[in-house]
């Protein structure tokens, strides 16, 4: 399978000759939408800093771009806020290939950001996604089916760098539940990043899917064997579960040590 984050009010702020106070850090979460409905590039985790600064960590993966791919590339970038508007822009120079651009812009709200993602790849092709980012949950309602169609984006209890690691889970028409998801992987003292596409799997009536998948990404002269688990369950109020990645690099000569995520628990709610 392709791999493919008690105020005053203004008034009594404003009687006393002191500035409103300022809003902590928030986090923000999930994934570009293909077509408006489906997970898809990038993988977006989103910190309005009480500074009125902007900072992003991005994942995506990209293909059949003149014979270079990657399933786990990192950006990351930063932008100030004007009022609840943003613009983020973050950029990489793959050797060989040019450079990797990504420009967010949208509208910052207490739970939610709403807004879009420009991918630009040099020699490769260029997209706008719609993203709209969830702050984190706890869902805690009872057992529940959700309608088809239903996008849930969240967070894991992974972090990079600062950044929790975003995911989105979609609800399909025929009652299937699929999600693209990050995470970190430690092997030694690499960091390799990971971008999962976890296929459709059966929701059961108390809510629950989720299984086990391996599969192998192969580049000239050496492969990525994963193995992969994503469980959840829907409640009333939101989704929640675990989920776990393994990979064992190899390059024809000898097997390297294996790089783990460790089991994390994770979250999300409709958007």
């Amino acid at each position: 399978m392709i791999r493919y984050a008690v105020l005053p009010s203004i008034a009594v702020a404003v009687t006393l000759g002191l500035a409103p106070a300022a809003h902590a850090d928030t986090h923000y979460g999930g994934t570009g939408l293909y077509k408006q409905t489906s997970p898809g590039n990038p993988a977006i985790s989103l910190i309005r800093r009480d500074n009125g600064t902007v900072d992003a960590r991005l994942t995506l993966s990209y293909s059949r771009c003149r014979g270079y791919a990657n399933y786990g590339d990192v950006l990351r970038g930063r932008g100030k806020l004007n009022g609840a508007n943003f613009t983020v822009v973050a950029r990489q120079r793959v050797r060989g290939m040019g450079t990797v651009r990504v420009t967010l812009t949208g509208t910052v709200a207490d739970t939610s950001v709403t807004g879009e993602a420009r991918v630009r790849i040099a020699r490769c092709r260029s997209y706008t996604q719609p993203i709209v980012l969830r702050t984190e949950s706890a869902p805690a309602g009872a057992p529940a089916v959700p309608a088809p169609g239903t996008v849930m984006q969240g967070f894991s209890s992974q972090s990079a760098g600062g950044h929790r690691m975003p995911l989105t889970v979609r609800v399909t028409k025929g009652g299937r539940a699929y999600a693209l998801w990050t995470a970190v992987l430690r092997c030694g003292r690499a960091r390799p990043a990971l971008l999962d596409h976890t296929p459709s799997r059966k929701i059961g009536a108390d809510g629950s899917f989720g299984g086990s998948q391996t599969y192998t990404i192969r580049y000239k002269g050496f492969r990525e064997r994963y193995r992969v688990t994503f469980r959840g369950q829907f409640v009333a109020d939101g989704v929640r579960g675990t989920l776990t990645a393994r990979m064992q690099y190899q390059d024809g000569k000898r097997r390297y040590i294996p790089c783990r995520s460790g089991r994390q628990t994770w979250t999300a709610r409709a958007t």
